[in-house]
């Protein structure tokens, strides 16, 4: 959605939809009164005259008529961090709102001055470490604005699959017979999630936010990869990993959002609204990272069984893409489920 002088635009890419409605609050939920257009091979356009046609908390939901099918879904922007706010300056604030509540965390437990002690050499290794994960970030929150959650989250958990691979060839972390079987059933609960997002009109070949994801999930698993090498082989403690990491990733994300003010044309640039998830996504974030870098910089720790169990937060998203956002199709992206949690399982139950 676009708020531009004089009303609203909405843009919809549904390349294989015979034809869009958008239905809301707006319009008494008429399901076939306000038609999109199709403007190109894979992209859909309304616009809504007036300033007042939509408001802030408006409830919409996009009709799909498709080979003679009707169905409703809501629209890509549901998930609430990114819902109708632009990537680069949610990205920036949440990550600012985790990195002082870390900071404060430090100096209120008086664990700061030793964080903060490291070398020239590691500090740059670690600015390193922010500008990968800035690079991931801002391809996930793209995804996430772009795809159901209940198919992002799931894709993006096959990260721990390209860690893997990876920890063959850097740590020689060789699998046996019962990792291997794992791998192969959360292969399968991946290849589930791509057909169930074909019943959703997204087509993982075309679709900008799965290729979004797909440079996200690879830039996740090489920084899991370096994290490794961070913590275990040259062993920097890890509150100064992840001290370090923090602050240097706000000005990281500030570069990033400069450049989208930059880049991106004003009249279509959407508005950051403030709202309770966005700080809470990042002191999220932070919390969690606290107790993967002290996992991983456990001794003998199989960084390929560290990412790949970290990752099984997709129960938490298909959770909320069920439950909270009340996504469709989700009888297929539950056997799914099933099969990556099985995974995890003997992941966690292998010696």
């Amino acid at each position: 959605f676009h708020h531009v002088d004089g009303g609203w635009y909405y843009r919809e890419w549904a390349p294989s939809a015979d034809q869009l409605y958008l239905e809301g609050e707006f319009n008494d939920w008429n399901k076939t009164s306000h038609p999109l257009t199709k403007v190109d091979n894979e992209n859909w356009e309304i616009y809504l005259p007036g300033d007042d046609a939509l408001w802030h908390g408006c409830k919409v939901k996009t009709v799909v008529d498709y080979k003679g099918t009707r169905t409703e879904h809501f629209p890509l922007y549901v998930k609430r961090a990114v819902q109708n706010n632009p990537v680069a300056p949610t990205l920036f604030w949440a990550n600012l709102a985790g990195t002082v509540f870390f900071v404060a965390i430090m100096f209120i437990s008086g664990n700061a001055f030793q964080a903060m002690k490291c070398s020239f050499m590691h500090w740059v290794l670690l600015v390193f470490k922010a500008m990968l994960v800035g690079s991931s970030w801002a391809c996930v929150y793209y995804a996430i604005r772009e795809l159901p959650i209940s198919i992002a989250a799931p894709v993006r958990a096959s990260a721990p699959l390209w860690v893997f691979i990876g920890s063959l060839f850097f740590y020689h972390e060789i699998p046996n017979l019962m990792q291997a079987i794992a791998m192969i059933l959360i292969f399968a609960g991946y290849l589930v999630f791509a057909l169930s997002g074909k019943l959703e009109n997204i087509d993982f070949k075309r679709h900008k936010g799965v290729h979004a994801l797909i440079v996200a999930t690879l830039l996740g698993a090489a920084s899991a990869l370096y994290d490794k090498y961070l913590l275990n082989s040259i062993k920097i403690p890890p509150h100064t990993v992840q001290f370090y990491f923090a602050v240097n990733l706000v000005p990281v994300l500030g570069m990033y959002w400069l450049g989208w003010k930059i880049f991106q044309k004003s009249n279509t640039q959407l508005k950051f609204h403030w709202h309770w998830s966005v700080p809470a996504a990042g002191i999220l974030l932070i919390l969690a990272d606290f107790c993967y870098f002290y996992a991983v910089s456990m001794p003998d720790i199989h960084i390929s069984i560290v990412s790949l169990l970290r990752r099984s937060n997709c129960v938490v998203s298909f959770a909320l893409g069920a439950f909270i956002f009340r996504e469709k199709h989700l009888f297929k992206k539950f056997i799914a489920m099933l099969l990556i949690l099985l995974g995890v399982a003997l992941l966690a139950l292998n010696k």
